[in-house]
């Protein structure tokens, strides 16, 4: 067994982690970004070792979650996140620690393994008030924007677009909001931003896209700073939030949203937390974001894809909007 300690948006990590799993586990990890560190916020434990037969989920424990790759079950204050193949991690929020047994099968499906690990540290981090959102983050001329959506509706191609008209990003995937004095600001969870070949391509014109896999689809972790220095920044206010829709086969528009839309629109790209009492809490705080943002869709279409300073063009539009009300 291998140890480590290592910091999640200030939230230190104990990790012992078996040898086969360590790289793996250690490289994941150390892609989130390590934020300024929070003392009074006690470290998770987190111990995870390779097993033929990890042990069941207990036969009482309920479902409360039922994903593509992850299912999750709570017994009591205490979750476990399952594999189809029987990978299992059980969370206890009290003592906060997380203990996994990974099928050696795992090892071949990274995408799945880093899902089931990601897990429980997004669950610790609620218990703190830490609450992800499917959602990338910027600041344009002041203001603050969140671009949520379902995975592949454009979230990275609008960050791309709007870093390289100049625009600061906090993340193109998950942010992580707090409550702070009464306001809602978004954390970045991970300073790398993913890109697959095709985008690397369009925008990264100082990156070899020959260094990117050619399987349609597949991404890898980049951190952009090294390409546009000063580009990243840790957090931001949002002001405003807009949720992408790609539509090839029309050209792109902006139209204002509700706050009752934004809401139940923001309840897709969230996944809330296990305990009632964390995700009641956890409602609360998307409940202000509604208040404090104004709501817009953007319907991503085929003309951002040719002309990507089409975007650059609505989100100044947005802006506009944004300053007049």
């Amino acid at each position: 067994m291998k140890q480590t300690s290592l910091i999640i948006q200030g939230v230190n990590i104990h990790l012992t982690c078996d040898q086969h799993l360590y790289s793996r586990v250690s490289d994941y990890l150390n892609f989130f970004y390590a934020g300024e560190l929070r003392p009074h916020i006690k470290p998770l434990t987190y111990d995870l070792s390779i097993r033929r037969d990890p042990p069941p989920v207990p036969p009482n424990a309920i479902k409360t979650l039922n994903a593509a790759d992850i299912t999750c079950y709570r017994n009591g204050s205490d979750s476990y996140y399952t594999l189809k193949n029987g990978s299992v991690i059980h969370f206890d929020p009290v003592i906060r620690r997380a203990k996994g047994f990974i099928m050696k099968e795992s090892l071949n499906d990274p995408a799945c393994l880093f899902s089931l690990i990601g897990a429980p540290i997004s669950e610790n981090l609620k218990y703190n008030s830490l609450y992800s959102l499917h959602s990338a983050a910027l600041l344009c001329n002041g203001v603050g924007y969140l671009i949520s959506g379902d995975s592949g509706s454009g979230k990275t191609t609008s960050t791309l677009c709007l870093i390289s008209a100049g625009s600061k990003y906090v993340s193109d995937d998950v942010v992580l909001l707090e409550e702070i004095n009464g306001e809602i600001f978004a954390h970045s969870l991970a300073k790398t931003l993913n890109v697959d070949r095709v985008l690397a391509g369009r925008f990264l014109h100082t990156v070899n896209k020959d260094n990117f896999p050619s399987e349609t689809g597949f991404k890898m972790p980049l951190d952009i700073t090294h390409i546009i220095p000063d580009s990243f920044i840790p957090h931001l206010r949002p002001d405003v939030i807009i949720f992408v829709k790609k539509d090839l086969n029309t050209n792109s528009r902006i139209s204002p949203l509700s706050q009752m839309e934004v809401y139940r629109r923001l309840l897709k790209q969230a996944v809330l937390a296990t305990s009632k009492e964390v995700s009641r809490n956890q409602l609360q705080a998307y409940g202000k974001l509604v208040r404090q943002v104004q709501g817009f869709e953007l319907l991503n279409g085929r003309d951002i894809y040719r002309q990507p300073e089409t975007l650059v063009s609505l989100i100044e539009q947005i802006g506009r909007y944004h300053a007049d009300n």
